[in-house]
């Protein structure tokens, strides 16, 4: 048995662990191509992961899939349901949380402060700053899907 707190995965590393984090961080993460968000975004986390950012996107696939295609050193991860709160471990774990909107709409988190998340948005191409308590609402509102790899 495991302790409280802590997903594992089928080879048993720890994917998420219930923890203290720091109240900011910002990963190295700074730019976003404007195109395709499944594209931009499949692109944007492969290079920030494994620094590949050379990618095949078929576009009957979905955003999982076409990440779990191309990321070859991690496992993609649904985080559906997970509070913003509890997903902001894998961000403090310098991995990259996508939050899918609406269908078809997906933002990536790439860093946070007590006031604001750090969001790059393929649709504008932009890396900015969004109001922290009004996107957890929204994004609560929206059913919390979240993603992201370990």
């Amino acid at each position: 048995t495991q302790p409280p707190g802590i997903v594992l995965s089928e080879s048993k590393e720890i994917v998420w662990e219930k923890s203290v984090i720091s109240s900011q961080h910002r990963t190295t993460f700074e730019t976003i191509e404007q195109g395709d968000p499944v594209t931009s975004i499949v692109r944007a986390i492969c290079a920030y992961a494994e620094n590949n950012s050379q990618v095949t996107v078929d576009p009957s696939m979905s955003l999982s899939q076409a990440l779990s295609a191309n990321l070859t050193q991690h496992q993609v991860v649904s985080l559906r349901g997970l509070s913003l709160d509890d997903v902001l471990y894998f961000v403090y774990s310098d991995r990259l949380v996508v939050v899918q909107r609406q269908e078809g709409d997906f933002v990536i988190i790439v860093g946070y402060d007590p006031y604001y998340l750090q969001v790059a948005d393929p649709s504008a191409g932009t890396v900015s700053d969004w109001n922290y308590e009004y996107f957890t609402d929204a994004f609560q509102e929206e059913g919390n899907i979240f993603l992201s790899y370990y």
